[in-house]
């Protein structure tokens, strides 16, 4: 019986995983997306980029250290991008 518990307890913490930074930020270049959710702010990712994407990571990141689920991207990616982060899930 212990041994069964004993697996139960492994099992259970292995399955307590959480998604990587930023994963569950929603990005949006379409305005009305975001127009019944609450402005949070500003949000910027500035290279050097370690690899192709890092900059869309770093802004999905930025957006949620300062409490937001979306961004609105309002920047052409070219040397910087940036957007304005909002708070559209009700938690």
């Amino acid at each position: 019986m212990k041994r069964v518990a004993s697996v139960l307890l492994v099992a259970s913490l292995l399955g307590c995983t959480s998604s990587p930074p930023g994963k569950e930020v929603r990005v949006t270049r379409n305005a009305a997306d975001v127009e019944h959710c609450k402005h949070i702010g500003a949000v910027q990712a500035v290279p050097p980029y370690a690899t192709p994407g890092d900059d869309m990571a770093q802004i999905r990141i930025r957006t949620e250290e300062v409490g937001a689920d979306t961004v609105l991207i309002n920047t052409a990616r070219k040397s910087s991008t940036s957007g304005v982060a909002y708070r559209c899930r009700v938690s």
